[in-house]
């Protein structure tokens, strides 16, 4: 052992070598053969063999340091293997003390036997020391051979262990790539979609297809929020249109609580893996479902946020071997948080839109478009050319103390909105309504032709006035005559 030497190849890849070798120390050595490189896994292996083997030994203490790798950027892997053997000697040399003392003893009965004792005597009395010797070493060598297999089969389990727990890092590391690659991707989607429903349709193409869960759909909160009804189905080869009508009381009762309604109410997702005893929990509403899904685990994650609720993400396993995890939880959870984005980016879309309109009719867009660019929220001030036009409806007091307030203010909403339709036509921006007054004016930087925009207006609404006074008469609000001033200058 204390002679080094160079083992010749390892899978036509590394050379072995023992580099130094002290009494109680020895570096063991591999370096590679020409460009090939070897998985990091035989490092591991190698030292998982230097040990196992002071083990086998029975060395009082083996300690292996991986000093250099390979794949750290040195030019070899190398280990020192630090031992101690003071109990490896003892046990060697107690061994070898007590076959020489049997053997002696056995050589001291044979001389000294007593003369008269036939030569046959003396040839079975050695024949049965020899087969005695025989038989001990056999057994010795089998009892090694076994404890050398035990070893070995240890060593393989550990192996195998390992490699199952590589093995199920790797599928983790696998299906959370998977999962951020999908996440990306309907984000991806979330900016270009305009319907939160066509998300929704994308993602449980996802959830079924990429990651096969069996069954899943989406319930949506009616928009009088009183009733959960299917929105999108996945994994459900009969009975959809049952699915599809079937709906769930929300909100959840109190003293009667609802298990999917509970969950949109406290935005706490779940997960259910024993559903014959989940069943037994639930009102007859919620069992109706959870026997048509006839799933062997359960996800219910909400769609919704601190201010709005929106619906549920429903996820579900057939199969008794395909067991629902906390991994799965997280996937539905991330998924419904994209979905509670996309319906908030609708909202908001629409909201914005209901908001534009509703400004259009008093303010032209390119108006708007320049408020909607502000920067901070401020307008700086400027001071620019201009035509003013003022709108009047003549003995509009008289009237008004006649009429109701509701009528007055009627015929004020069929006044200002005939003024406001002929000014915007026109590129007008309305300044105020004041009762019946309207002033509105034509800026400059608005169109070079301020001024003839200005006039066209004003001969616009007088040639249109007898359609306003005919509907005056035919509501009964009396004659319509209209005073309309204009004037051109420079305003700040």
């Amino acid at each position: 052992l204390g002679v080094p030497y160079q083992h010749t190849r390892l899978n036509n890849v590394t050379h072995l070598e023992i580099k130094e070798w002290k009494w109680g120390r020895f570096v063991y050595s591999m370096t590679p053969k020409g460009e090939e490189q070897w998985h990091p896994d035989v490092c591991l292996n190698i030292k998982g063999v230097l040990r196992a083997t002071g083990n086998f030994f029975n060395l009082d203490r083996v300690a292996v340091i991986h000093t250099k790798c390979f794949h750290r950027g040195d030019s070899v892997c190398e280990f020192v293997v630090n031992y101690a053997a003071k109990k490896f000697w003892r046990r060697r040399i107690l061994k070898i003390l007590s076959v020489l003392g049997i053997a002696g003893a056995g050589y001291a009965t044979t001389q000294f036997l007593p003369l008269h004792f036939s030569l046959s005597q003396r040839l079975s009395q050695i024949l049965f020391f020899c087969t005695y010797f025989t038989g001990m070493g056999a057994l010795y060598l089998g009892l090694r051979h076994f404890r050398l297999l035990r070893h070995i089969g240890q060593y393989n389990d550990q192996n195998r262990q390992r490699s199952s727990e590589l093995y199920e890092n790797y599928k983790k590391l696998e299906r959370k790539y998977s999962e951020s690659r999908v996440l990306e991707e309907l984000s991806r989607r979330l900016n270009q979609a305009t319907d939160p429903h066509e998300l929704l349709e994308l993602c449980l193409n996802e959830l079924h297809n990429r990651f096969g869960y069996a069954r899943s759909f989406v319930m949506l909160l009616s928009p009088d929020k009183s009733r959960l009804y299917t929105s999108a189905i996945r994994g459900f080869s009969e009975g959809k249109e049952k699915l599809f009508q079937l709906t769930l009381k929300y909100p959840s009762h109190k003293g009667h609580p609802e298990f999917f309604a509970n969950i949109l109410d406290t935005g706490q997702p779940s997960l259910l893996t024993d559903m014959e005893g989940f069943k037994k929990s639930l009102r007859q509403e919620n069992q109706k479902l959870v026997d048509f899904m006839g799933v062997q685990s359960l996800i219910v994650a909400p769609i919704s946020d601190n201010t709005e609720k929106y619906g549920l993400l429903v996820l579900g396993a057939i199969e008794k071997d395909r067991v629902l995890t906390e991994e799965d939880l997280q996937m539905a959870i991330h998924i419904g948080q994209l979905v509670t984005l996309s319906f908030q980016a609708a909202t908001n879309f629409e909201r914005e839109k209901s908001l534009r309109t509703l400004f259009q009719k008093y303010v032209p867009a390119v108006v708007l478009e320049g408020i909607q660019s502000l920067q901070g929220g401020q307008v700086a001030p400027r001071t620019c050319q201009i035509s003013s036009l003022f709108v009047d409806l003549r003995n509009f007091t008289p009237r008004a103390e006649k009429f109701a307030p509701e009528r007055t203010i009627e015929m004020l909403n069929h006044y200002t909105a005939f003024v406001t339709e002929k000014i915007a036509a026109h590129g007008g921006i309305i300044d105020k309504l004041a009762g019946d007054g309207v002033n509105a004016f034509f800026p400059e930087s608005n169109s070079a032709n301020y001024k003839d925009d200005a006039l066209l207006t004003a001969i616009d609404i007088l040639a249109h006035l007898p359609d306003l006074e005919g509907d005056f008469f035919l509501r009964g609000f009396g004659p319509c005559d209209l005073g309309i001033g204009l004037n051109s200058g420079t305003a700040t």
